[in-house]
């Protein structure tokens, strides 16, 4: 993230590299093991969806259309393509839907996302 633009004022594509920064910096701090590739196709698909998911002038609509179009794409996947795909857009969404609209550094971000990232991780532990 830049440390003179604010979340806010991003275009959508900066937006989606720092929630894809945030995610990837979460992911090695909980020492994930490493995420399955994913088809040319697939990763089309996630950039589109990701770009959709911060871009707040995304409609309803457009909305719509786009995860209407995206579930028949994903419901065509083979199960390990489906569920890693799916994987990684829930884990952007977990960034996306925290990151402050004030944020200007992943610093002030991350630790609070860890925290609330542990605490989910031992609730589905003891559940």
């Amino acid at each position: 993230m830049s440390e003179r633009v604010t979340f806010a004022e991003m275009t959508t594509a900066w937006r989606v590299h720092a929630c894809e920064d945030v995610r990837r910096r979460l992911l090695e701090a909980v020492k994930a093991p490493p995420e399955p590739s994913l088809s040319e196709a697939s990763e089309t698909w996630a950039n589109r969806m990701r770009s959709a998911l911060v871009d707040s002038s995304c409609s309803p609509e457009t909305w719509y259309d786009l995860e209407t179009s995206f579930m028949e794409y994903r419901d065509r996947l083979e199960p390990e393509e489906r569920e890693a795909l799916q994987q990684r857009l829930n884990e952007f969404l977990f960034v996306a839907r925290r990151m402050p609209l004030t944020a200007v550094s992943w610093k002030d971000f991350l630790p609070g996302l860890l925290a609330e990232a542990d605490a989910r991780a031992e609730a589905d532990a003891h559940a």
